[in-house]
């Protein structure tokens, strides 16, 4: 409709709703997806165009991504990952000890502390 309006196809004075109800009236809801199609399109070629730059260069770069630095990594030092998650392994959650702890204690105790 927005469109329509700014080309001139629609009437601006009769605003979005009246619009609206003229292109239902007269083409039915079909009418609201008018040139869809080429709006896909062009995002699709869009979309694929940047994506494909984007992953050019980042291999011209040498730029990798944080997962793969450590699988490499992994694979160079023969470590194996941890087989459990993070939140299994340690009673404080997901976080490293030392995110968890602050200069007053853990910061489990402190908020505990605070709503007693």
């Amino acid at each position: 409709i927005k469109t329509r309006i700014a080309s001139g196809a629609l009437d601006r004075e009769l605003g979005i709703v009246r619009n609206l109800g003229k292109v239902l009236a007269e083409e039915g809801v079909s009418g609201l997806f008018a040139g869809l199609q080429g709006r896909i399109v062009w995002s699709m070629l869009f979309s694929a165009v940047g994506f494909t730059t984007f992953e050019y260069l980042k291999a011209q770069l040498g730029v990798t991504d944080e997962l793969e630095a450590e699988d490499e990594a992994d694979e160079v030092s023969g470590r194996q990952p941890n087989p459990e998650p993070l939140s299994a392994t340690r009673d404080n959650g997901p976080w490293p000890e030392e995110h968890v702890s602050g200069p007053r204690g853990k910061v489990g105790s402190r908020v505990r502390s605070l709503a007693t």
